[in-house]
């Protein structure tokens, strides 16, 4: 946790490449999840993931080291790749990870400019198996900062930002569980 690592607010996550999830948080159909990353270096990922819980979870990816954004299945918090979609990323430069639980059914990852608004590339996921479920992150040679869940896009109804407290000391005072990569 730093200021140097703040992207909106007085503090942010550096990223120790450990899980970290919240099952008291879920996303669902109609729903959407995003957050903020910085990518520090070339050599790192951010993980925004949901359907998490003590098994495992699924994820969209920015991957930096590897240079696309994809999906995952991340079963005992290891690692299957899905799907695939080439990006380049500017070192040094903060991002929004977004991703989109359609009412159809579909879960659509969008990468967006330092804006916020801009979006640079999308990716429709493709064999998930965790959907539903609790909110996730992981990190490594990049910070995050500020996770939003928006719940409730169903047509019609006004859509009630929740911001979620996944930074700081919160990470481990609100009771999230800590996962080691299994390799």
């Amino acid at each position: 946790v730093s200021a140097a690592g703040a992207h909106d607010g007085s503090f942010g996550v550096t990223g120790d490449g450990g899980w970290y999830y919240r099952n008291d948080i879920t996303v669902s159909a109609g729903d959407t999840l995003s957050a903020w990353f910085n990518s520090q270096n070339a050599g790192g990922r951010f993980y925004l993931g949901f359907g998490a819980d003590g098994t495992g979870a699924s994820s969209f990816v920015a991957a930096l080291n590897s240079g696309d954004i994809r999906f995952q299945n991340n079963l005992a918090y290891g690692f299957e790749e899905l799907n695939t979609a080439a990006q380049s990323y500017l070192s040094n430069t903060w991002y929004r990870l977004e991703v989109v639980f359609d009412l159809g059914g579909d879960v659509i990852g969008n990468l967006y400019g330092s804006d916020g608004t801009t979006l640079l590339n999308s990716l429709t996921a493709v064999g998930l198996t965790n959907v539903s479920g609790g909110v996730t992150v992981r990190s490594f040679g990049s910070q995050y900062d500020t996770i939003e869940l928006i719940k409730g896009q169903n047509p019609g109804q006004i859509p009630v930002p929740a911001t979620l407290a996944l930074l700081g000391l919160g990470l481990i005072s609100l009771g999230l569980a800590k996962k080691k990569k299994i390799s």
